[in-house]
């Protein structure tokens, strides 16, 4: 007995379900990454002033906050004023640069100790951060 031949379907891959899930997976990320933020982990008030230079921030840079309530924060991490000499001579083991970012309430008395203790290890500058006010508009009063 002799049996017709059957044609044989080649296997075919459709890629359309496929491309529409990379569609829309493309889309989800793009728009995801549109709505991120760099917030700072530590919230601070930052003074206002009437002019400012802007500067792009650096990767090799070593940021020192203040709070309100008087905390120090050594890149987001809390240390105490007696930590931060050895601390920062760990850190800044290859050259960097200090930036201080200092709440406007922080009293005077308060910054002028960690700038004498930062002299004490030989930096002679800092720089601070801080935002600029509306044209027109009154200095903030603490």
């Amino acid at each position: 007995m002799i049996f017709p031949e059957r044609k044989r379907r080649h296997p075919t891959i459709n890629i359309i379900p496929l491309l529409d899930i990379l569609t829309i997976l493309l889309l989800f990320f793009v728009v995801a990454t549109t709505f991120k933020q760099n917030l700072p982990a530590v919230r601070i008030d930052l003074p206002a002033v009437s002019s400012t230079t802007e500067t792009v921030p650096n990767v090799e840079t070593t940021l020192l906050t203040f709070t309100a309530d008087l905390q120090l924060f050594l890149d987001d991490q809390p240390i105490s004023l007696e930590e931060l000499p050895a601390a920062l001579q760990a850190k800044l083991a290859q050259p960097k640069k200090v930036v201080l970012r200092a709440d406007r309430t922080v009293p005077l008395g308060e910054i002028l100790r960690l700038t004498q203790t930062l002299r004490g290890l030989g930096i002679q500058s800092l720089p601070t951060l801080t935002t600029t006010e509306p044209s027109g508009m009154p200095p903030n009063q603490p």
